[in-house]
């Protein structure tokens, strides 16, 4: 063999072992693309994850991540329980399996086994004690969902979403100032929480505060949420 064919050679040998992509790597374009909300395109590269390492339990439980928000609920599933089936220590999978059960299979028993299940790996997995909160307050355990919140804020979880949740069921404890404040914070961090608006206008309206309540229902309103524009029908005109 002529030496300029053998060096042909081995530059295709190299040029394709450096071409060759991981499942790592397949696994970091499909969390890129998901951050971009090519959902579709995600699910692709975590199936090429998986195609390289059928055991790669990350890539089943981001996938089902991607077909969760394209709503494809049941495929979503299999893929968490395939996630914890590879690996039963995977605390995401347990939360986000969830999710899944408590918001489309009405399963909030199976649901709070996941999230109790999470937490039991992982006592600082702040958004499982946030998520075990809604839980709670669904089954009228107020006080529970109220120290879940707690936890998850103590752990770092402050989002609009938790104080929300907390201060609902501070309202349903009859704490209408810790409910208040708690929609005050919600409101701070999510100028556009629409359902906050509707409850601390409820709340003024409690107190007497019409024209307060008033401003609430049509923000809340304008904003898109449904049964603000009955509250404004009923107590704005």
């Amino acid at each position: 063999m002529n030496m300029v064919k053998y060096f042909f050679l081995l530059l295709l040998v190299f040029t394709g072992s450096a071409n060759a992509q991981t499942s790592a790597d397949h696994l970091r374009a499909g969390k890129l693309k998901d951050s971009a909300a090519d959902y579709s395109g995600a699910i692709e590269e975590y199936n090429q994850a998986i195609a390289l390492d059928p055991k790669y339990a990350e890539a089943y439980d981001r996938m089902g991540v991607s077909k969760y928000n394209l709503k494809y609920y049941t495929a979503a599933l299999q893929d968490f329980n395939k996630a914890i089936e590879l690996d039963p220590k995977f605390v995401e999978a347990y939360v986000n399996r969830g999710v899944i059960k408590r918001s489309f299979l009405n399963d909030n028993n199976g649901a709070l086994l996941d999230y109790n299940k999470a937490i039991a790996l992982d006592p600082k997995y702040a958004g499982a004690y946030s998520s075990r909160a809604v839980i709670k307050s669904s089954m009228n355990d107020y006080a529970g969902a109220i120290r879940d919140c707690n936890t998850a804020i103590q752990f770092g979880l402050k989002s609009a979403k938790t104080y929300f949740n907390r201060g609902t069921a501070k309202y349903h404890l009859k704490d209408r100032a810790g409910a208040m404040a708690d929609l005050n914070k919600t409101i701070e961090l999510d100028p556009e929480f629409s359902k906050a608006y509707f409850s601390r206008g409820v709340i003024k309206l409690d107190k007497g505060d019409k024209a307060g309540a008033c401003a609430d229902f049509n923000k809340a309103k304008d904003l898109g949420y449904a049964e603000a524009a009955d509250a404004v029908k009923k107590n704005c005109q």
